[in-house]
């Protein structure tokens, strides 16, 4: 197998194990037919590339394969799941190829760490001396531990901030790209879509308390006022708004006058709190909005 060869197979990879995240981010994926034919040659790809980077080891080989990560969502998944995929066998297959490609990470992040020497404990992105000495902060505060990984009582949303604290200052292009890599194996959820906390903020703030030199400003506006084109009628509204509440989507405490900030710009009070996880969040925008905003619209916006 030439160069040309691994980079091609490790771009397949990624490519099957992409839709797959995004299936199951959106709690789609039931039948995996689509992927089969695929799925018969990732055993057969991944012996391909471990055989090839035992011969010729290098960093960015090494990088390349360990780039794909992510795959203990999948395997949770498949587990949950099993029972309903179809067709059965392409479990199996998955399952398989799964625990072949866990392996052979291990076998880069090892050589990894060899390679990095004192800096073994960081992804290779991040073994250098400077995010050694922001993360030791945390490792102090009792966030994380001297390998730099999560103690059990550490919050997502802390590792968000430590994250975006430390791409901060050391001026990252790509601010949760390589803690995700880094913490990908003691967290389950992804740092990057942490929400802020509006109450009980007592955990965000102990976080941000150990990098007073960092503005927190950009991470707390996020997620700016957005626009929709609501034709939706005060009986449509108000049912919607009673369903929402009485399933626990949005917080108790919501008024219907506050709802009603989303359908209509002049009526706007405040936020609302959506209180469940966050891809409903987007199911339920794709459900109250998008027939009605495939294009650009030019009256009745309303800020959600």
């Amino acid at each position: 197998m030439t160069r040309q060869d691994f980079v091609i197979k490790v771009a397949k990879i990624n490519k099957i194990l992409g839709e797959l995240k995004y299936g199951i981010d959106i709690d789609t994926i039931q039948d995996f037919s689509f992927l089969t034919p695929q799925l018969l040659m990732l055993a057969e790809w991944t012996a391909d590339i471990q055989q090839y980077i035992s011969q010729e080891p290098s960093p960015s080989l090494a990088r390349q394969i360990t780039s794909i990560g992510y795959t203990d969502e999948i395997k949770k998944y498949l587990a949950k799941h099993k029972e309903d995929i179809t067709p059965t066998a392409c479990v199996t297959l998955l399952i398989d190829s799964i625990k072949r490609l866990q392996s052979l990470f291990e076998i880069c992040r090892q050589y990894q760490r060899e390679e990095k020497g004192q800096y073994k404990d960081l992804v290779e992105t991040l073994a250098n001396e400077q995010v050694a000495t922001l993360l030791q902060r945390a490792v102090d505060a009792g966030l994380l531990d001297n390998h730099f990984q999560p103690t059990p009582d550490t919050k997502t949303l802390q590792l968000r901030v430590i994250a975006f604290a430390v791409s901060s200052i050391c001026k990252f292009p790509r601010i949760y790209v390589d803690f995700e890599k880094q913490w990908s194996h003691t967290t389950s959820y992804r740092i990057s879509t942490c929400s802020i906390p509006k109450y009980r903020t007592k955990f965000y703030e102990y976080a941000k308390s150990l990098y007073p030199e960092v503005d927190f400003s950009p991470l707390e506006s996020s997620c700016g006022i957005e626009t929709f084109y609501t034709p939706q009628s005060p009986e449509d509204i108000t049912k919607m708004y009673n369903e929402l509440i009485k399933y626990k989507y949005i917080a108790p405490d919501t008024t219907l006058d506050v709802f009603n900030g989303i359908f209509d710009k002049a009526k706007f009070v405040k936020p609302v709190e959506w209180i469940k996880e966050q891809r409903l969040l987007a199911y339920f925008l794709y459900l109250a909005f998008g027939k009605w905003n495939k294009k650009p619209q030019i009256r009745n916006y309303a800020p959600i």
